[in-house]
Order: C-alpha cells, then sequence, then structure tokens
C-alpha cells in the first residue's frame, strides 16, 4: 500500500512541476516580447501588450489584497484600515485595466 501511495505522490508532484514550468515559459515568453518590442525588433500590437500586462496587474493587485488581509489582523489598532486600503487597491486596479483597454483598442471610446 505504501508503493501506491508513493507513486500517487510522485504523479502529483510531477504534475505540478510541470504547471510551474509552463507558467513560467509562459511569463518568459511574454517578458521576451515585450523586451523584443521595446528594442524594435517586432512591431507592437497594443492588444497583445495590454494582455500581457493585464493578468500581471490582477496577480499583483490580488497579491496585495491577500497581503493585506493577513498582516492586518496584526496592526492592532490599525485595523480599520484594511477596508479604504482594499478598496483603493481594487479601484487602481480597475482603472489601470480600463487604462490598459482604452489605450490597446483606441477605436473603443
Amino acid at each position: 500500500m505504501a508503493t501506491e501511495e508513493h507513486r500517487q505522490r510522485g504523479w502529483r508532484k510531477l504534475a505540478r512541476d510541470a504547471g510551474v514550468n509552463v507558467v513560467a515559459n509562459l511569463i518568459a515568453a511574454a517578458i521576451i516580447y515585450l523586451l523584443a518590442v521595446a528594442a524594435g525588433y517586432l512591431n507592437a500590437n497594443r492588444k497583445i501588450i495590454a494582455g500581457l500586462l493585464t493578468i500581471p496587474v490582477i496577480l499583483v493587485i490580488v497579491g496585495a489584497i491577500l497581503y493585506i488581509g493577513f498582516v492586518a489582523p496584526r496592526w492592532g489598532r490599525w485595523q480599520w484600515l484594511v477596508v479604504p486600503l482594499v478598496l483603493l487597491l481594487m479601484s487602481a486596479a480597475v482603472l489601470g485595466l480600463g487604462y490598459l483597454r482604452s489605450w490597446a483598442d483606441p477605436d473603443l471610446f
């Protein structure tokens, strides 16, 4: 029974490692594309650039909100700042993503 459990654990670890590798390769490809556009080797496609920048913006905002949520209980008397900070980050994300969308498609507005 122990060997079957070890095999399953091995497959789960392999799947996790493969998933991490795929995500890392996608991030690397996005960075290489942005650097190639910035260097002038490729013509910039605004929609692709906005799409590449949308995911990191969302991840940073979600990470900041989670960090605030986990750190807030340790703030003591400053816990009331949690709601305004989260609302501020969410509104910044919405405005930033709206700007990216309008920048990517000038005919939008």
